[in-house]
């Protein structure tokens, strides 16, 4: 591994929804949208949140519906994770 100092990453920007939906938006990705009660893994973009919302209630963090919007920088397939923002 190789450290570096990039001037990229990643923001999330969002607030609560009145009802129990997560609604997902990522700029060139699908919008989604989940019940809080059924979050289900589908393969897409929104696995990684979704995966934070499934382990905070998992661990008994009482969640209620958001909506986030997440923008990057992060040029798609040159070899920086998101784990790297």
């Amino acid at each position: 591994m190789l450290s570096a100092a990039l001037d990229l990453g990643l923001t999330v920007e969002g607030g609560p929804r009145s009802d129990d939906r997560i609604c997902l938006h990522s700029e060139g990705m699908d919008s989604v949208m989940y019940d809080l009660e059924a979050i289900q893994q589908g393969g897409l973009w929104s696995d990684y949140p979704l995966g934070v919302a499934a382990m905070l209630r998992q661990r008994g963090v009482t969640l209620k519906g958001f909506e986030a919007t997440i923008r990057s920088n992060l040029p798609h397939g040159a070899g920086l994770s998101s784990s790297a923002a």
